[in-house]
């Protein structure tokens, strides 16, 4: 699975780009909630049960989704460290993080890991 420039959830989403405006908006929008089904769902949780390998991309630069939500969701993935990974893409942004040769670097080293043989035992 490959998780390029996620969010952890709306909730922590929606308070990270309010953080972003301008104090007269912050004034005139409290606050940014979900709706319904949306609340509370996100791949936080989602990560926190997986049970694949995952290779998690970030854009150094991107204001969009910033590199702290692909962190946080790597530290609660429950995998071992060599079935997942962690890639912030230096100079990048929100739109061309997975088109840099880091990316490619990286995705063709975390497949072969996935695919070689594992011991039995």
């Amino acid at each position: 699975m490959i998780l390029e420039s996620s969010v952890t959830n709306f909730e922590d989403w929606g308070a990270y780009m309010r953080s972003r405006q301008k104090l007269w908006a912050r004034i005139l929008v409290r606050r940014v909630a979900p709706a319904g089904a949306l609340a509370g769902q996100g791949n936080h949780h989602v990560v926190a049960t997986l049970d694949e390998p995952v290779l998690f991309v970030a854009g150094e630069n991107d204001t969009a989704t910033p590199p702290r939500f692909a962190e946080a969701l790597y530290e609660a993935t429950p995998q071992p460290a060599e079935r997942k990974r962690l890639l912030i893409v230096p100079a990048r942004d929100h739109t061309n993080a997975a088109d840099s040769p880091e990316f490619r670097r990286a995705l063709g080293g975390f497949l072969a890991e996935q695919v070689r043989p594992r011991p039995a035992g």
